[in-house]
């Protein structure tokens, strides 16, 4: 688990490229109505992809077109200039639905008993993290060697690092159900409290929050509980924040995190703004206004599994982190409300 004393201090180094598109590209096909806005910036990114997916999955040719495309550009010059590695996730989630890739059945057998392990461990709750973390690095182990051997690449950097990184995602977004799920139920107290307080606050501005008045972006003294999330100020904050929900993996929420940070900042500079002034304020009222169901979870389950150490995403996480347990003491005599 991540320290809190002395984060806000440190300087913000700079998110790393290998696993940019991890936060946009789980479960797609499950966001409701007010994410319509975050998948359509999942799929412009996904289009812009080196090596297109194959369009038949049983055609035996066009995988080994695809994998061989797929290898060349990995192993080009400008391979990480131009942000390939960002797609290994991608390419090995392509694997798990095609039948006929010679990986898929070594995938859905190692992920499979992976699941089973992690079932049998989640049952108890001593050690979970520890005991998941292990599942995580043994499944690793076994599928690199012959995901490197399949491509043809050296166990050796860049081609490991970048594959290993991609199978850690991967298996987290395979255990994710059975993980999860201990978390809403340890914490179902806590997440029952931040989701009433989130709606008994629902119709409130960034004002009640203290957010400076330029920063407010609107003049109304309340906002209606039922405004579209496209006309609330902060909305791309809050769009990122409710798609942070859908998301498998402890390191795609705190990428959610990181892009409602990024878009928060970006407004706030534009206005005049200083990070230091606004940003937990705003993103305290972007969390209200997307109504996260497993809120207090969330932040456990990212604090407990994403990677540990000095990033920009978990900078942001540490703010995220003091807001989520700020809201379950918060009341409407802090926000003026009374």
């Amino acid at each position: 688990m991540r320290g809190d004393e002395g984060e806000s201090s440190r300087s913000i180094p700079q998110q790393s490229s290998g696993m940019q598109l991890n936060a946009v590209t789980d479960n797609l096909d499950h966001c409701d109505d007010e994410t319509e806005t975050f998948v359509e910036d999942i799929n412009t990114i996904l289009e812009r992809e080196l090596v297109p997916r194959p369009e038949n999955y049983e055609n035996k040719a066009e995988l080994k077109d695809w994998d061989e495309a797929w290898t060349r550009a990995l192993k080009s010059k400008e391979a990480e200039t131009k942000g390939v590695a960002s797609f290994v996730v991608v390419h090995l989630r392509y694997i798990l639905f095609m039948d006929k890739h010679p990986l898929h059945r070594v995938f859905l057998k190692t992920l499979r008993m992976s699941e089973k392990e992690a079932s049998a461990v989640a049952t108890k709750d001593e050690h979970l993290k520890e005991k998941i973390r292990g599942i995580v690095r043994s499944t690793v182990e076994s599928l690199l060697p012959a995901v490197l051997k399949h491509y043809a690449l050296p166990r050796s950097r860049p081609f490991d690092s970048w594959f290993h990184e991609g199978l850690c995602e991967l298996t987290h977004q395979s255990l994710f159900d059975v993980v999860f799920s201990k978390y809403t139920s340890r914490f179902k107290k806590e997440d029952e409290i931040i989701f009433a307080k989130c709606k008994k606050f629902s119709s409130t501005t960034p004002t009640h929050f203290g957010v400076p008045g330029r920063l407010c972006l609107t003049a109304a003294e309340t906002i209606p509980e039922d405004t579209p999330v496209a006309q609330l100020p902060y909305s791309s904050a809050i769009i990122a924040l409710k798609g942070m929900e859908k998301l498998h993996s402890a390191a795609s929420k705190e990428l959610a995190v990181l892009e409602a940070a990024h878009h928060i900042i970006s407004v706030e500079e534009n206005n005049g703004g200083q990070l230091v002034d606004a940003l937990a304020p705003i993103m305290l009222f972007a969390v209200v206004r997307s109504s996260p169901r497993s809120c207090f979870s969330t932040m456990q389950f990212i604090d407990d599994f994403a990677d540990e150490g000095l990033s920009e995403a978990s900078y942001y996480f540490t703010c995220f982190k003091v807001v989520v347990q700020h809201l379950l003491t918060l009341t409407e005599k802090d926000l003026n409300m009374h």
